[in-house]
């Protein structure tokens, strides 16, 4: 019986999970989008760590989720890489599509200050607006418009990849990358953002910095965001990015979570 899921190996002690007959699957479930296809993969992914916790399935160490795709690692000397197949075989995607809608209204609401002023926090806001035959404010505006949803976590720790930057905002990196990056700078690139946590290199096109610590190795739980958050933008000022600068980092602050 031929599988619903595609499976890759990650090495000997990791499986690649994503689907099989993705076009298949949206004719049964016209509302699936790339979206809803992650949904269903952190929906896989919270029935096989349920399951885990309940003593059904052994061997299972950790769940990395991609933009399509969710990275299995697993013990070899507690279940070999068949046997997670067949695991997972239980759990079909149409079995787990009405999920999809329960993980929407789950997903945390993050509002997320950003300052978009000055040379030194947003270096290519001007460039980026020439070149998407656009003003700084119109930027600004269409990067805070909609929520963006984190699709996956990668490069660095705490690094969130966000989708749904809108399509008039697409640009491609940068030819020359920079060899530092700081942290919290927001970048964007094609239609996606994303938020350094740390000082890095980096290509992408830099327009904006936010206040908040996103890793944090001292904290209970050390990465700020997570795959499902569905991110807002919102435009503040210099002073008021120091004020936060100065609170997040002195208090640990709560940010708003909804």
């Amino acid at each position: 019986m031929s599988s619903s899921y595609q499976f890759r190996h990650a090495g000997d002690t990791g499986l690649v999970v994503g689907l099989a007959d993705t076009p298949a699957l949206v004719h049964r479930h016209p509302q699936f989008d790339t979206k809803s296809i992650r949904g269903l993969l952190r929906a896989l992914a919270r029935t096989l760590d349920q399951e885990a916790a309940d003593g059904k399935l052994n061997g299972l160490v950790d769940m990395i989720p991609g933009m399509v795709s969710l990275l299995l690692c697993y013990d070899p000397l507690l279940i070999s890489a068949k046997q997670l197949r067949a695991h997972v075989d239980q759990h079909p995607p149409d079995t787990l599509a009405s999920l999809v809608a329960q993980s929407a209204k789950a997903s945390r609401a993050i509002a997320m200050p950003c300052c978009y002023e000055g040379e030194e926090f947003a270096p290519d806001l001007i460039a980026s607006a020439t070149a998407l035959g656009m003003t700084p404010d119109e930027v600004i505006a269409s990067h805070t418009k909609h929520p963006l949803e984190v699709a996956m976590m990668g490069f660095l720790p705490g690094l969130a990849y966000m989708t749904g930057v809108e399509a008039r905002l697409s640009l491609p990196r940068r030819a020359t990358h920079r060899q530092h990056v700081p942290a919290g700078s927001v970048g964007i690139v094609k239609q996606q953002t994303v938020i350094y946590p740390l000082p890095s290199p980096g290509g992408w096109n830099l327009i904006g910095r936010v206040p908040l610590v996103l890793f944090d190795p001292k904290r209970d739980d050390p990465i700020l965001l997570r795959p499902g958050d569905q991110v807002q933008f919102y435009a503040v000022s210099r002073q008021e990015y120091d004020r936060l600068h100065a609170t997040h980092h002195n208090t640990n602050m709560k940010i708003n979570i909804k």
